[in-house]
């Protein structure tokens, strides 16, 4: 059985990690109370203050940079969501469909002994997508 302490830490960590709460909610089977509570005894706020231009120009910048989407929303502390609406905002066209080419290097990571939040980090995808085309979907 999980002690209460044990799943404070992986809730921490896997928000550090980049999982949003909703997944994190998911994968510990815990309810959105339970995630909200640790994460608000860590300091984390569950709505974030408005976004500055200088943020919006700021992340505009990583993404220009070749930083992704994910990459952006973990060193920013918001949502993957927001970050593509700054961009879009800022009229970029994400492409949010996953290539051929890039199902095979997800699968070959996975293959290679990559955790799944290891392949998100590596290709900017969120934690259903790569779960997704691990399986073969």
């Amino acid at each position: 059985m999980i002690k209460d302490k044990d799943i404070g830490q992986k809730v921490l960590q896997m928000y550090q990690q980049g999982y949003s709460r909703r997944a994190i909610q998911d994968m510990l089977k815990v309810s959105e109370a339970l995630v909200s509570r640790y994460l608000t005894k860590a300091g984390y706020r569950a709505r974030s203050a408005p976004i500055t231009v200088e943020q919006i120009d700021y992340i505009e910048d990583s993404y220009s940079s070749g930083l992704s989407i994910n990459q952006i929303a973990v060193n920013f502390g918001i949502s993957q969501y927001a970050v593509q609406c700054k961009l879009k905002q800022r009229g970029y066209d994400l492409n949010d469909k996953v290539s051929e080419k890039e199902k095979e290097y997800i699968q070959s990571l996975r293959g290679e002994g990559y955790t799944i939040n290891e392949i998100m980090m590596k290709t900017g995808r969120g934690w259903q997508t790569v779960k997704n085309h691990i399986a073969g979907k």
